[in-house]
């Protein structure tokens, strides 16, 4: 029976929809435009944004270094057939696996344009963007120039990395450098974009086995049961240290100045990022990367104004409503970011006057653009974005376009009946089938705003029981960070108290002229000043304190005892004139307190109160693990090693029982190495300072004076860690030659198997393949004498389904790989034990140097 709810709602919607739309008449644009633009006040803060990036960032940091073993196991096997391939040269490409550096949240719900909120059906989806480093630099110059290719480097100094234009400028594919003692002679393909997809592809079904999987674009989608919004996007991702079309950008003519000239030099500077997909139908497709500018999309993003903000997301939001009407809106989200960016750098920011205005501005922008068949990129003029568009494509974004167009004020309207319940005070003023006089609409709405200014307030205020969940929830992580400031701004965004505020001054700018020079501005310290709110108080009627109070006759009967106590015995302070009056109108709503212990006097509104107190959820997310709890699921993981196998056999199409055994055996030795001694809290700490930063987002916020001194306090912290690259790299070498090993022992068993005629034993087959594994967890072969009864083992198991010569082969090829692997073993024993004695005895060198 969900369906016959909807249509109930959605008819009820539509009903409301109607008469809100009569009652506002011609008004109806100030009514979405004064609702909109407070929405964007209250919840698009950029500070906040740039915090809750912070904050993600710290626990994806959290996430990464957990599942990082897994995603470089994963590349175990492919690493392994990469290396024994001709295409191959050792002297100019790396041996070692990708690793994540960093995860960073990119896309609408970094920029503030997504409309995913708790219980409500949102088609906006997370994007998480795994930036990929490995062992290999980029060149010099790391593009090419069109037709150029790079002179040869030293072999001491590879490997590095370039990237060639092909004939699309948004996408390029990547070389490794050449070094004078390669013997081939044209340039290596590097990392093709198909093997990093399909990378990112088998982590997400190994560790989201339960969730939706999809591949739109580079990215890939995982979206849970549950989920209410479209699920999260995993991109890898490298980021490029050059910004191509870098002169275009800059000296492009500008109306207004968007982004800021600091912020334009700061981007180019940074680079962009590239994304594994490639030009449909190119002959590299396969291997091409596409440029990304998601870093630049977050920054100019929040460089717009709450206007120009509040119409991108109204257009979305008008995208929403009609998809969820039955409709198939073709215009896709960033194609109205684009249109926005271009406005706003080609308009005055002062002519942005209201949201349904700036929203026939993009629609008629875009509906240009679209029937001309292109659409430039923002940051880079070359890259077409409707390039490989068909044109019934294009017809059908121009009928969504004119949809749009068409119904403009009624979705809006339908957004601002689901967002603000108190816009049905409307209903209750004058006749009920004809518009509200100019004026009067004007104090409806102001008093729409101040009631809900009043019920935020109460709802989100500072003594709320929830604040101590959200305190343990987002504190550590931007404490962990060093994130003060961010920190600071965070929790201010969520308070009530600032709600209040940004839904007062709407009010305010919403009000009639006589109410607004009625309400006096006072100069306070330093720079600030105050609004005296009073008189936007008074504009409050009998109806909206029943709707604020529950019964205004109790409420005023509560401030007039309040106020016959004297001042110093009274309970609680705040009040000096009766509730009659604006002032003490003003005194009682806008103080929640006040309003709470007046409420708790109504066994009514009591219970009321308690219910939103309990319903009022301020933050979403788990609590960040400590790094006793990370170590303990992880030695639980390495308990049930043995499930993996078929686990991974089961979800990873193409994974075969010996790719999976070598996958999860590098994955406990990767495990294994991170649990031992502190490592996992030193790599933690690492892992944390260069997530939080690494997008450089603060600047933009908080100043660059800011950001200097957060990277010159996680300089101090980091100058305090001692390095351990060579051990690390030690390690990896150590990892590669096991599976180097490992590969070449499943080769050998299964030529053997092969060889003596076997082929059809399935089964038994697959017990041979899984001997390496038995040999590497143990510390030695099990050998029984001759006579004695032997050991219970599969490998035991095995010897008498096969011919004793062919059993006999096949544990000589064990016993020979297990003396390369105990070789390998005390080999890394040894540059451990070395490492760790050349640590104390520089532990023990630093006192000395100190005292002199």
């Amino acid at each position: 029976m969900e369906w016959l709810r909807r249509a109930r709602r959605r008819v009820a919607r539509q009903w409301t929809v109607h008469r809100l739309l009569v009652k506002c008449g011609a008004g109806a644009r100030l009514a979405i435009d004064s609702l909109s633009i407070a929405n964007e006040l209250v919840t698009g803060h950029p500070t906040a944004k740039v915090a809750e990036i912070a904050q993600f960032a710290v626990r994806d940091a959290h996430v990464r270094l957990t599942e990082q073993p897994l995603l470089t196991a994963l590349q175990a096997t492919r690493s392994a057939a990469v290396l024994e391939s001709a295409d191959r040269c050792p002297r100019c490409t790396p041996a070692t696996p990708l690793r994540v550096l960093h995860v960073g949240r990119s896309g609408s719900s970094a920029e503030g344009l997504a409309d995913i909120f708790q219980d409500v059906p949102s088609l906006s989806d997370y994007d998480l963007m795994f930036e990929l480093v490995g062992d290999f630099r980029w060149m010099d110059r790391p593009l090419a120039r069109p037709g150029e290719e790079p002179d040869c480097i030293s072999a001491q100094h590879a490997p590095q990395l370039w990237a060639r234009p092909t004939d699309s400028p948004a996408f390029v594919t990547l070389h490794w450098a050449r070094t004078t003692e390669c013997e081939h002679e044209s340039t290596l393909l590097a990392l093709p974009a198909q093997q990093v997809r399909r990378l990112m592809f088998e982590f997400c079904r190994a560790i989201r086995p339960d969730s939706t999987i999809s591949t739109p674009g580079p990215a890939v989608n995982t979206q849970r049961s549950e989920d209410n919004h479209g699920g999260k996007d995993h991109v890898p991702c490298l980021r490029l240290p050059v910004w191509p079309g870098r002169e275009a950008f800059l000296s492009r003519r500008r109306v207004h100045e968007f982004p800021s000239a600091a912020a334009r030099q700061e981007l180019c500077q940074f680079g962009v990022h590239m994304v594994p997909t490639g030009r449909e139908g190119s002959a590299t497709e396969l291997y091409e990367w596409r440029l990304s500018f998601s870093r630049a999309e977050v920054v100019a993003i929040h460089q717009l104004t709450a206007t120009q903000r509040a119409v991108v997301k109204s257009v979305k939001r008008m995208k929403s409503y009609m998809k969820e009407g039955g409709a198939t809106p073709s215009l896709k989200s960033y194609y109205i970011k684009t249109a926005m960016l271009w406005l706003a750098q080609d308009r005055p920011a002062d002519s942005w006057t209201g949201v349904v205005d700036g929203l026939a501005t993009i629609l008629d922008w875009l509906q240009q653009h679209i029937a001309a068949g292109s659409l430039p990129c923002f940051f880079w003029h070359d890259i077409d974005l409707l390039s490989l568009v068909t044109i019934e494509e294009r017809k059908d974004m121009l009928k969504t376009i004119a949809e749009m167009k068409r119904r403009t004020t009624a979705l809006l309207m339908a957004w601002c009946a689901d967002e603000f319940y108190e816009v049905r005070l409307l209903f209750e003023e004058g006749s009920v089938w004809r518009p509200l006089p100019p004026r009067r609409l004007r104090l409806v709405l102001t008093r729409v705003l101040i009631c809900r200014a009043v019920m935020d307030g109460v709802t989100k205020r500072t003594t709320l029981p929830n604040w101590q969940s959200w305190a343990e929830r987002c504190v550590p992580p931007l404490l962990l960070a060093s994130e003060h400031q961010l920190l600071q701004w965070y929790y201010r965004c969520r308070t009530g108290a600032y709600h209040q505020q940004c839904y007062l001054l709407q009010a305010l700018m919403v009000a009639p002229e006589d109410v607004f020079c009625a309400v006096r501005l006072t100069a306070g310290d330093g720079e600030r000043y105050t609004w005296d709110a009073a008189p936007l108080v008074a504009t409050l009627i009998d109806r909206d304190m029943r709707y604020l109070t529950g019964d205004p006759s109790a409420a005023a009967a509560w401030c007039h005892r309040q106020l016959s106590v004297p001042p110093e015995e009274r309970p609680q302070a705040g009040l000096t004139a009766e509730l009659d009056s604006p002032r003490g109108r003003a005194e009682l709503l806008l103080q929640p307190e006040l309003v709470v212990r007046f409420i708790k006097t109504l066994p009514d509104r009591k219970v009321w109160l308690e219910k939103s107190d309990q319903e009022t959820t301020l933050v979403h997310c788990k609590p960040l693990p400590t790094c006793h709890e990370h170590r303990q699921h992880l030695e639980e993981m390495l308990d049930y090693a043995d499930d993996l196998v078929p686990h991974l056999v089961k979800h990873l199409p193409g994974m075969d029982e010996d790719s999976a055994l070598i996958t999860i055996h590098v994955w406990q030795l990767r495990i294994r190495h991170l649990l031992t001694g502190d490592r996992f809290e030193r790599q933690l700490r690492a892992a944390v300072r260069g997530s939080v930063g690494r997008w450089r987002l603060r600047q933009y916020v908080l100043g660059t004076a800011a950001e200097n001194q957060t990277q010159s306090h996680q300089s101090r912290e980091q100058s305090l860690e001692p390095d351990h690259d060579e051990e690390e790299q030690r390690f990896e070498s150590y990892l590669l030659k096991v599976t180097e090993l490992a590969s070449r022992q499943t080769l050998e068993l299964r030529e053997a198997q092969a060889a003596h005629g076997n082929d059809e034993h399935g089964e038994d087959e697959s017990q041979d393949h899984r001997l390496w594994v038995n040999v590497y967890d143990s510390q030695s072969l099990q050998q029984t004498p001759v006579g004695e009864e032997p050991l219970p083992s599969r490998r035991e198991q095995m010897i008498p389904s096969q011919g004793f010569r062919h059993a006999l082969g096949l544990w000589k090829i064990v016993e020979r790989h297990q003396q390369e692997h105990d070789e390998l073993d005390l080999e890394w024993n040894e540059a451990l034990h070395e490492n760790h004695e050349q640590r104390d005895r520089d532990s023990q060198s630093e006192p000395a140097e100190n005292q002199d």
